[in-house]
């Protein structure tokens, strides 16, 4: 059960990040609701949250019509650094630091994903790619990182409770 809950909320973010998000455009810029939810799943779950990042590039690559294997490499990377740097930097999970992390791992990001299109040739400048992301899609997604926050603990809260009900329960 609580798979097939963790499934359907990067099915539907991954969906929603390719059909609905690019219709709320802001100076140019749009949120990634993906990258958020990877940077938020992987400071909640540390490394049990790395097989659904990886999930959610396959996701975004095939919604998107993205290159799946660099999309995969992308967010396991950034959960794998996110894991590292929460468990090293942060004591605790505060929506402070999750934003601070979200705003550094959309520049991260997007300076991967101008790098790979300067590699294959698809853009004259991977400086421009980086800077045209501007300062909107950073707080954008910081922004989204606390509402994230609020809502990915929640989840962890719930589903705890449901497995120490399902323990006591199998005990009886």
């Amino acid at each position: 059960m609580k798979n097939f809950l963790i499934f359907l909320i990067f099915f539907f973010t991954a969906l929603a990040q390719v059909t609905l998000v690019p219709e709320f455009t802001f100076f140019g810029a749009h949120p990634n609701l993906l990258l958020v939810l990877v940077v938020s799943w992987s400071v909640f779950f540390g490394q049990k949250a790395l097989p659904w990042t990886l999930f959610s590039g396959v996701l975004i690559g095939i919604f998107g019509g993205l290159n799946i294997g660099f999309q995969m490499f992308a967010f396991g990377l950034i959960s794998a650094l996110t894991v590292w740097v929460s468990g090293n930097m942060f004591k605790s999970s505060n929506f402070l630091g999750l934003a601070v992390l979200v705003a550094v791992f959309t520049v991260f990001y997007n300076f991967f994903v101008a790098l790979s299109l300067y590699i294959s040739g698809a853009s004259a400048s991977i400086f421009v790619q980086v800077l045209g992301l501007g300062l909107v899609e950073v707080v954008g997604n910081a922004v989204l990182a606390v509402l994230t926050f609020f809502l990915v603990s929640k989840f962890k809260s719930a589903t705890a409770k449901m497995e120490y009900t399902k323990k006591v329960t199998s005990v009886s």
